[in-house]
């Protein structure tokens, strides 16, 4: 889960940043120091996570299913009963929901994908149960951020040298975006601490000269490198050539072959987890209904097209 990178951002953070974060989740989220107001803020924000995953499940036969593959007994099948026994076993069970995922069977981990509502390129029951986890706890932190105003936005955005410009909800997934890497497209904002410079600045170094500038000051693709020494010193195509050779998957954007290369780095008899695409959510977005109508429409105009063809 990416409790570690919340972490880290939450901590670059100065302590009046934090305390006007954490007042939207209650008092008690500001603590007398960074370190414990850190906490807080992050056990807040897995619980309120957890609690949306419990109201976005909300139906039994999939719980009754989750619980029983997790080894537990239903022995009162009314909804009220199986809702208060799944979302104690998440909740407050041992281990809380990262151990009760890793006990389920990889149908019941694509329901929940399928009723979070998110993109994943998991393939395995581990890669299923880490991203569940990982939204799960991006939803708790959303809610937080979401209650902070524009101005603390701007101030934690400053501090970690981001753009500060935009409007809210912009400022919310840029700062999201520094824990849950995907959030916003890589080439949607390309943030810069450095001014433009006129015209009359030094003259362009040519692309070749550059080229064999970053490949001389480059630092080796190994264990200890950072996201930033690698996007700024390997071209994709050297990136995918890596993946090959040891046995990584080689699809998808640099990006994402940077983080499937550090976390081999990190854990290499995972062979690097499928990194989720974050589907954002956009205002007019059609219903289920809306969509299977649109289907209905297009399959219709197809069908006529062929006759017309025939004819």
């Amino acid at each position: 889960m990416t409790i570690t990178t919340l972490n880290t951002l939450l901590n670059k953070l100065s302590q009046k940043v934090l305390s006007e974060i954490a007042s939207g989740g209650g008092k008690d989220l500001d603590k007398e120091n960074k370190t414990k107001t850190v906490k807080a803020i992050v056990d807040h924000c897995y619980q309120r996570g957890v609690e949306k995953f419990v109201s976005s499940v909300l139906n039994v036969d999939i719980m009754k299913t989750a619980l029983q593959e997790a080894g537990e007994t239903v022995s009162n099948n009314s909804r009220d009963a199986v809702l208060k026994q799944f979302n104690d076993s998440i909740g407050t069970g041992e281990g809380g929901l990262e151990v009760f995922l890793t006990k389920l069977n990889q149908p019941t981990l694509e329901e929940f994908v399928k009723l979070l509502d998110f993109e994943t390129d998991a393939t395995t029951k581990d890669q299923f149960s880490y991203d569940i986890a990982d939204e799960v706890l991006l939803l708790g932190t959303r809610v937080l951020i979401e209650k902070a105003s524009a101005a603390t936005l701007k101030d934690a955005l400053k501090t970690i040298g981001k753009k500060v410009s935009g409007k809210k909800a912009e400022l919310e997934d840029r700062l999201l975006n520094e824990a849950f890497p995907g959030i916003i497209e890589e080439n949607e904002e390309k943030d810069s601490e450095t001014p433009k410079k006129s015209k009359s600045a030094t003259p362009k170094q040519s692309p070749a000269l550059k080229n064999a500038e970053i490949i001389q000051n480059r630092k080796p693709l190994e264990k200890g490198i950072t996201y930033d020494e690698v996007f700024q010193g390997y071209w994709a195509d050297e990136l995918k050539d890596f993946c090959r050779k040891n046995g990584l998957r080689a699809t998808s954007n640099k990006k994402d072959l940077i983080k499937r290369i550090l976390n081999w780095f990190e854990n290499p008899e995972e062979k690097g987890f499928p990194e989720k695409k974050r589907k954002k959510k956009q205002k007019g977005t059609p219903n289920k209904k809306q969509k299977l109508d649109n289907e209905e429409k297009e399959d219709k105009e197809e069908k006529e097209e062929e006759k017309e063809e025939e004819k």
